[in-house]
């Protein structure tokens, strides 16, 4: 005959388990908001530095290291042939002038080259700049709003000081945050610039790009760009700071400090709010691990069925809250978006998670592992008469459970 829970009960012990989550449904559901709630603020504090970073590698990265301004044509083409740069780019800001329709438009003239080292503010989506004086490339905002909703060969109409009348749209381009400004730029052709009004043969600007820049740090770099300045008696260039200060500190100090800050702050508050939950079900189940007891389950066994019940509602808090901060964190910084980035935090939020759900349930764990027959009938005792009658028409919320776990536990309070 075999005795029960003496060989491999295994099985038994997760049948227990699921019968155990079936006839609490209340405390799970709280047990699994509460790790999903704790998740959600890990997974999306971690998205968010992590998408920061990525924004400012995104601004800097392959771009430009110095300007130069006050310019020449002359001088921008001297400057695309020195060996020192991989990239020089070409660019004229001809005015900001308010149209009729009520937006600010931006009118600015610049090559391929600052195209590319511009995409992170105004990229080219589909077509090609403009070459004549009546062609125009346009963001996708200006058509949708301004342009009725025009394509690429089609006539879209210009309404301020300068500019004004029909224009060919030969590219479309995104924008960045011309809603928020209410603005639009528009770029035009060096022929348009050139008839302009008020064009300035000595007010280009070139933005360049160092061909080693990764070898070179910033003193060598102002430097360079000084000398260079000098050689061709041009002004004192205009270094990009924001590239400086992004490779000069690797690691966002202030951003890991926050994280870690938040991380840590949760998880002490998750760990309070799970073990508290854990230890009033306990308490209101002592007579049914007594009985457990009383047909020879061990404590090893009563350990292993609450740490199966935590583990299951652990896990499937932090999915639900995985999820949550994931998508709060693409949707706030859909620009700094980089799998590798939210798989990380993927990984750092499930162990996290884990981890905060481990130590809440530990000490409950210990606390079933050790109810005996005689502690369950006593305690069974002591819950009679009144007590019955006000744990009978007690209703389960936040407030009571709380309330009821520091009348059983008066050492704790």
């Amino acid at each position: 005959m075999t005795v029960p829970f003496e060989n491999d009960t295994g099985n038994i012990v997760r049948k227990l388990a699921r019968k155990s989550l079936k006839s609490e449904k209340r405390r799970n559901l709280m047990v699994v908001i509460a790790v999903a709630l704790a998740s959600c603020l890990i997974c999306f504090s971690i998205v968010m530095a992590l998408s920061t970073r990525q924004i400012e590698k995104n601004h800097v990265e392959d771009t430009y290291e110095a300007v130069y301004t006050r310019i020449t044509e002359e001088d921008v083409s001297t400057l695309k042939g020195l060996d020192d740069f991989s990239r020089v780019g070409e660019y004229y800001m001809l005015a900001v002038e308010p149209a009729e329709q009520g937006y600010n438009a931006s009118y600015i003239y610049c090559d391929e080259e600052t195209m590319y080292i511009a995409r992170d503010q105004m990229k080219l989506l589909e077509g090609r700049l403009p070459q004549k004086e009546d062609e125009v490339v346009v963001s996708r905002y200006f058509l949708s709003n301004y342009g009725a909703d025009a394509g690429i060969g089609e006539k879209v109409m210009l309404s301020s000081e300068s500019f004004h009348g029909e224009y060919t749209v030969t590219g479309i381009m995104e924008g960045y945050k011309e809603k928020e400004v209410n603005g639009s730029s528009i770029l035009l052709s060096k022929e348009a610039l050139k008839g302009w009004s008020g064009y300035d043969p000595a007010d280009y600007r070139a933005y360049v790009h160092f061909k080693n820049e990764q070898q070179m740090d910033e003193t060598e770099l102002t430097a360079r760009s000084r000398e260079i300045a000098k050689e061709y008696q041009l002004e004192m260039p205009i270094m990009n700071l924001s590239y400086m200060k992004f490779y000069k500190q690797p690691v966002n100090v202030s951003m890991l400090a926050l994280v870690a800050g938040i991380a840590v702050l949760v998880i002490i508050g998750g760990y309070v709010v799970i073990q508290s939950i854990f230890r009033i079900s306990i308490n209101d189940k002592i007579q049914s691990y007594g009985q457990l007891r009383t047909i020879g389950t061990t404590p090893k066994q009563i350990r292993s069925i609450v740490k199966k019940e935590g583990r299951f509602l652990g896990w499937a808090g932090i999915g639900i809250g995985i999820l949550l901060g994931c998508a709060a964190g693409f949707a706030l910084f859909s620009r700094g978006f980089n799998l590798l980035f939210y798989a990380a935090a993927i990984v750092l939020t499930a162990l996290l998670g884990r981890f905060m759900v481990s130590i809440a349930i530990r000490r409950p764990v210990k606390i079933a592992a050790g109810i005996s027959p005689i502690e369950a009938v006593r305690f069974a005792g002591s819950q009679s008469g009144n007590a019955h009658t006000h744990k009978k028409n007690m209703q389960l919320n936040p407030l009571s459970m709380g309330i009821a776990n520091f009348r059983r536990d008066r050492k704790k309070t």
